[in-house]
């Protein structure tokens, strides 16, 4: 007659561990300790370095519940076609960190600055690993996931159907980019239409994924210079770009196709006609001294105070139907500067037809 008091217990007991098993479960699959990211001083072992431009991250590829796998992109030294994500399993301290992978980059795997991890085929248990990618044959660019299987990632992958608000904003930029270089560790076009020349001492970051980045630099004056009383150094450092192979806009880049030119600019101190961007055609003989057609953007003014902050404006949105012929404006004649203290100065952007002036916005 001891049944039902029997029953109770075993319940009570069922009940007791499967409320243990809840309360312990992060610990149940703990993180791999022997592996993490490169900001906390984790490297990969000799032979193999980490791409630190994508993602490195703790993640759930087991489907366990728990992000306890830490993944990554990695190659073998001085073989970047052996690029791929490799991930270590958590559970496994001390065993394989590079037991599962993905395609390598030779074997066709691309990858995207913009890249994220996301439950993207329907099975909440594993993430999927997504990035921005374009689509070779209707050159749209769309959010596309390497799916996580068993033994690894799989090569056939899906287009993520509900990326999330930061891609979707991401796409918006993408959409009708003719380029987009970043300056924060490397110099690559991420659209992928342009190449570059460089000029005097321009200085690329080279360091992947700084902590603080100046970007690419042109015509540094450094600060311990400017304490020193040293002069800024003359305009002498720029960057011939255009199409590859030409250097031109005219194919892969049509001016009258461009809508929006974006930067971001830190002046050390401010050279009079200090030009951000400038692009022209040369004479009818080839002769690039001479100019025409010209588009330029750069500031007026200049000096040499020290921590110089541009006067800035909002973003002006310019339709043709308010773009109007101020007359036939040539370009003023050079006239030697003496440099005179500023604090600030205002940026323009001049249009010219021929050698004929036809906008300007300040």
């Amino acid at each position: 007659m001891q049944w039902p008091a029997i029953i109770v217990l075993v319940l009570l007991a069922g009940y007791i561990l499967s409320e243990t098993m809840k309360v312990t479960e992060g610990f149940v699959v703990p993180k791999r300790a022997d592996i993490g990211p490169a900001a906390d001083g984790w490297k990969e072992e000799t032979g193999w370095e980490r791409d630190l431009r994508y993602t490195e991250s703790f993640v759930d590829i087991q489907g366990l519940g728990v992000a306890s796998d830490f993944c990554r992109a990695i190659h073998k030294t001085n073989k970047p076609e052996s690029l791929h994500l490799s991930c270590a399993l958590g559970t496994r301290d001390g065993m394989n960190t590079m037991e599962y992978n993905g395609p390598t980059v030779a074997e066709g795997f691309r990858f995207s600055r913009d890249d994220y991890w996301r439950s993207s085929t329907g099975n909440k248990k594993r993430m999927d690993y997504c990035r921005i990618l374009r689509n070779p044959t209707t050159q749209e660019w769309m959010p596309v996931c390497a799916i996580a299987g068993p033994d690894g990632f799989k090569k056939a992958e899906i287009i993520d159907d509900a990326p999330p608000h930061a891609i979707q904003l991401l796409l918006e930029a993408y959409e009708g980019a003719l380029v987009w270089f970043r300056w924060v560790d490397d110099n690559i076009d991420y659209i992928g239409n342009a190449s570059f020349t460089k000029r005097g001492e321009a200085v690329f970051p080279t360091m992947l994924k700084p902590v603080v980045s100046r970007g690419l630099q042109l015509n540094r004056w450094p600060q311990a210079a400017q304490d020193a009383g040293i002069q800024a150094p003359p305009i002498q450092d720029f960057l011939s770009w255009g199409e590859k192979g030409t250097h031109e806009l005219h194919q892969a880049i049509p001016p009258r196709q461009i809508r929006a030119i974006a930067f971001w600019v830190w002046w050390d101190g401010f050279e009079k006609d200090a030009r951000i961007l400038e692009s022209y055609n040369p004479d009818e003989n080839g002769n690039s001294v001479t100019k025409k057609d010209r588009f330029i953007i750069g500031i007026d003014g200049g000096g040499t105070e020290l921590h110089a902050v541009a006067k800035t404006r909002p973003a002006v949105e310019v339709r043709p139907e308010v773009i109007q012929a101020v007359g036939q404006l040539t370009e003023p004649a050079s006239i030697p500067h003496q440099p005179r203290p500023s604090k600030t100065a205002t940026y323009f952007l001049e249009i010219w037809d021929q050698e004929n002036r036809i906008m300007r916005l300040d």
